[in-house]
């Protein structure tokens, strides 16, 4: 099953909103101290038109700079420089504004400077206890789609490690497939071992599994073999092979099986951007099965 991904802007439409609201909450917090009132949107206000002047900056800045990319992955020393940029470019425009309409003398510079530093400290903190909102949201698996990893005991710690420090990327890691033992009922790095490679075909028709990761010994029959079943039961199936002898170059290669030997190619690297080759139906030369699908090249997770 294919999952099929949200706008770069749309994905993170909670945080433009969360920013708006603190925006608004800091500049009418600056405004009532000065006047010590919230009649803003009084009648040819100059306050009002700044305040629709923000949120139009604002909109304007997330959608042309991309500025919650990656967004759930930063640091807070990271989050304090996107915020200071994103409100120093925000205020930038205002003040050229005010200076080029001739109406920055009528400005309160108190208001003005009230505003920048409320601004800043509303939207580190309201990122922040976003980020652990959707952060625990996450780990929980709610509405994530299920991930196994198929791979040996040898593999099995490294893939949960390099899987673990990626939580954020919209997946429920649901258990281990161990290939070359039977490690049943275990758990490793805490997490379970689902079913070994006597049962893994039940197991996947018994319970949800939207998509594998494989990372095996080359052999590239047995992997092959595995790869076009799972295809066939519309998993998404990804591929991490070290015959490569290339260095790991951030990018993880999908096949998607969709209906009569056609299939989705596509190659995700770890910025997040996505190219497609489109549909393909092919015969593999290195192995007798028909459209049996074998690639070489790493994948980081």
């Amino acid at each position: 099953m294919n999952r099929k991904k949200k706008l770069g802007w749309w994905k993170h439409i909670d945080f433009m909103l969360i920013d708006l609201l603190c925006i608004q909450i800091a500049y009418l917090a600056a405004y009532f101290f000065r006047h010590q009132t919230m009649r803003i949107y009084r009648e040819t206000s100059l306050y009002a038109h700044v305040n629709i002047l923000l949120i139009i900056i604002d909109i304007c800045y997330v959608l042309l700079r991309g500025t919650y990319k990656n967004i759930l992955k930063r640091s807070f020393v990271r989050e304090i420089e996107s915020v200071l940029v994103h409100n120093i470019v925000m205020w930038g425009v205002v003040m050229a504004y005010l200076y080029v309409t001739k109406q920055a003398f009528w400005f309160s510079r108190q208001v003005f400077l009230t505003s920048f530093g409320f601004t800043v400290i509303f939207m580190l903190v309201g990122r922040f206890l976003w980020k652990m909102n959707v952060r625990r949201i996450i780990w929980k698996g709610k509405n994530q789609p299920n991930f196994l990893v198929i791979s040996t005991k040898e593999y099995a710690a490294e893939m949960v490690k390099q899987f673990s420090s990626r939580m954020y990327n919209g997946f429920n890691l649901s258990g281990l497939a161990i290939m070359d033992e039977k490690l049943d009922d275990t758990v490793i790095e805490r997490i379970p071992v689902v079913c070994s490679k006597d049962n893994l075909l039940e197991y996947v028709q018994k319970n949800v599994i939207d998509e594998v990761m494989i990372k095996m010994p080359e052999n590239r029959k047995e992997v092959d073999e595995l790869t076009w079943t799972l295809l066939q039961m519309g998993v998404v199936v990804h591929i991490a092979h070290r015959s490569c002898t290339a260095e790991p170059c951030g990018r993880t290669d999908r096949w998607v099986y969709l209906y009569d030997h056609k299939y989705q190619y596509s190659k995700q690297y770890s910025d997040g951007t996505e190219a497609s080759d489109g549909y393909h139906g092919r015969s593999c030369g290195m192995c007798h099965y028909r459209s049996c699908i074998y690639f070489c090249g790493t994948a980081d997770l």
